[in-house]
């Protein structure tokens, strides 16, 4: 098992990662971050079950409105893979590129809700995925 913090406590555990919302009692404004958290495990789950788009980490399940949100366990990038998939700052703009469309909604857009680090993103089956994209609101349709 594996724990990994940001505004959200991220658990590896089999296959799956684990995503709640971290709670830092011990800080100023503690429930600033709970809100944060909880607010990008929502826009993940809004983001999956309104596009079901394959260059995102697969959610299997969530509870309690999404303070518990289970996802397919992918193998993150490490700094070098992350440079070979996308040498320049373009060659991920490229990937999620405006040629898609979204086959579960309206949406035909190039703007995806990921950040441009290498730990954000993985491989599923031998495809690169997003695995943090709760920091947008999905766009209104």
């Amino acid at each position: 098992m594996q724990i990994k913090l940001s505004t959200r406590i991220v658990i590896l555990v089999a296959d799956v990662a684990i995503k709640i919302p971290k709670l830092p009692v011990w800080k100023k404004r503690f429930w600033h971050y709970y809100l944060e958290g909880l607010r990008q495990n929502r826009n993940e789950i809004d983001w999956w079950e309104r596009t079901h788009d394959g260059r995102l980490c697969p959610i299997k399940t969530h509870f309690l409105g999404g303070q518990i949100l289970v996802m397919q366990r992918a193998t993150q990038l490490t700094e070098q893979q992350f440079k070979e998939y996308f040498p320049h700052p373009s060659s991920l703009e490229e990937y999620f590129d405006n040629s898609y469309t979204y086959p579960d909604c309206e949406l035909t857009t190039s703007y995806m809700p990921y950040e441009h680090k290498s730990d954000g993103f993985g491989l599923l089956s031998g495809k690169v995925i997003a695995l943090d994209y709760g920091n947008d609101d999905l766009p209104n349709l």
